[in-house]
């Protein structure tokens, strides 16, 4: 005689397995799970640098500007009509290095100041006939209300 066996039991007895051994795997997963980092959105055990001191701020500014200030006092209108790629590239690294920077609050406005007066220069070289009107003017004002920069 032939057994019947009910095909739902073996297929129910599976599945019941199958969750309960996915159940027991986040149970172990959630318990050591490590939450202090969460909801920071950083690396818990990193330290965080305190902000330059104006003075190491200025001394790191300076020296990423002087080449770039160096090469642009050089510079005259005609130049910016045909620009040198070396200006336009010193100009972009530039701006690059800047924007690196950690800038002590004391400096943030005269640091913005550098961004977008590299940016205008940016401009001027790539054909901008606004921005190569003003962007001797503007170097010249940036420089005499920074006058740290070229001592």
């Amino acid at each position: 005689m032939k057994k019947h066996r009910n095909p739902w039991v073996n297929q129910l007895t599976v599945l019941g397995v199958f969750f309960a051994v996915v159940l027991v795997g986040l149970i172990y997963g959630l318990a050591n799970m490590d939450l202090s980092g969460l909801g920071s959105g950083t690396n818990a055990s990193a330290p965080v640098a305190p902000p330059p001191t104006v003075d190491e701020y200025r001394s790191s500014a300076e020296q990423i500007l002087s080449p770039f200030l160096t090469q642009a006092s050089k510079m005259t209108g005609p130049d910016l009509a045909s620009p040198d790629p070396v200006m336009v590239d010193l100009v972009q690294k530039t701006q690059e290095l800047l924007l690196r920077l950690k800038v002590p609050k004391e400096e943030k406005e005269a640091h913005l100041s550098f961004v977008l007066l590299l940016d205008q220069w940016r401009r001027a070289l790539s054909g901008s006939v606004a921005d190569q009107q003003s962007v001797f003017d503007n170097t010249h004002a940036v420089i005499s209300q920074n006058p740290w920069l070229t001592e």
